[in-house]
């Protein structure tokens, strides 16, 4: 079998949420904003590393035709999901969150469409966000929200969010890109084979030389995130450990974005953090892997209620089937496509 990071986090998460996603192949209606925000940033910073890479293949050269930021606005517009090409600001099954809104950084352009499209009465960037974020909480409380209301709210979440990741993208360009020297690869595939013939499928966002340490080659994963990352996240990072394992390196690197702008300089705060692996964590992690392999292979799924049956502060997509074994409305069988 091949197993993801993403997959054992599932099962860990409870081993019937694993079952339900990739036995059954019930997906969810609903994509939540940071699925295809960090998506469209993460391709819209990989066009910036190619320059850095000393032999870029042709469709890496290709790919320089588009800017970083036309690549993340075509991004943040199209993209599949459960098997069809969706239009991301017309999809009504989209996720925001109030965290998401800033209307400060909307331009005069912004302000002019959003009040000429929805409003009869002009609103001005501090009324749009309390606007947004009343929406936002009558939605969260699963109150009704009228049909222009719920369009406008969602305008208005894109919007920002489309602000945020231009600044995201300058602020990597002028603060990350000047401290690498090398770009050794970009999303290079990761596969590692047990003796049972398993295997441990992953992609690496990029292998990096620092020009302050040209004789360490590091693993970094870009993380866009809502709040700052500790050490130990990087230091005990079961994804990164295993790629480093894989590279036979113990370097390692999350370059973590911070999709929160600030009031003050820097506004866009983005941190470079480096450590190291060890042999005895390695060996954890791997182990880890094994157990859960053999368990999904013995077809072990009990449904774990511990978790309370909300994962990321939202109740489990698979609440009613679990507990009900009732199908509902926002759930999609995808069997058809597999």
């Amino acid at each position: 079998m091949k197993l993801s990071y993403s997959q054992v986090q599932k099962y860990k998460q409870c081993p019937a949420l694993y079952d339900f996603h990739y036995n059954q192949k019930l997906r969810s209606k609903y994509i939540g904003s940071p699925l295809f925000f960090g998506s469209a940033i993460d391709d819209a910073v990989g066009l910036l590393k190619i320059p850095l890479i000393k032999n870029p293949t042709d469709k890496q050269k290709e790919m320089l035709q588009e800017t970083p930021e036309e690549l993340f606005k075509r991004r943040m517009i199209f993209m599949n999901h459960n098997g069809d090409e969706i239009n991301i600001k017309e999809y009504p099954f989209v996720n925001y969150s109030k965290s998401d809104i800033d209307t400060s950084l909307f331009t005069d352009g912004d302000l002019e469409y959003l009040n000429s499209t929805y409003f009869e009465e002009p609103l001005d960037a501090k009324d749009l966000q309390k606007y947004a974020e009343f929406i936002a909480d009558q939605k969260r409380k699963e109150k009704v929200v009228e049909k222009n209301d719920f369009l406008a709210y969602n305008d208005i979440c894109w919007k920002s969010l489309y602000r945020k990741g231009l600044m995201i993208i300058e602020a990597y360009k002028n603060e990350v890109i000047p401290e690498i020297l090398e770009i050794v690869s970009i999303q290079e595939k990761v596969c590692i084979t047990n003796d049972d013939g398993d295997e441990i499928m992953g992609f690496i966002d990029d292998i990096r030389i620092y020009k302050d340490e040209p004789d360490k080659v590091y693993i970094n994963d870009d993380k866009t995130s809502s709040k700052a990352y500790k050490q130990e996240q990087l230091d005990e990072s079961p994804q990164l450990t295993t790629y480093a394992f894989y590279k036979d390196t113990p370097y390692i690197s999350y370059t973590v974005m911070e999709k929160s702008i600030r009031k003050k300089e820097p506004r866009v705060r983005i941190t470079i953090m480096r450590g190291t692996t060890s042999d005895e964590y390695k060996e954890e992690v791997l182990e880890e892997y094994e157990d859960t392999m053999l368990l999904i292979n013995e077809g072990q799924f009990p449904k774990d209620f511990n978790s309370g049956c909300k994962f990321y502060g939202a109740k489990c997509l698979y609440y009613e089937i679990c507990h009900n074994n009732q199908m509902t409305d926002y759930i999609v069988d995808m069997k058809k496509w597999y």
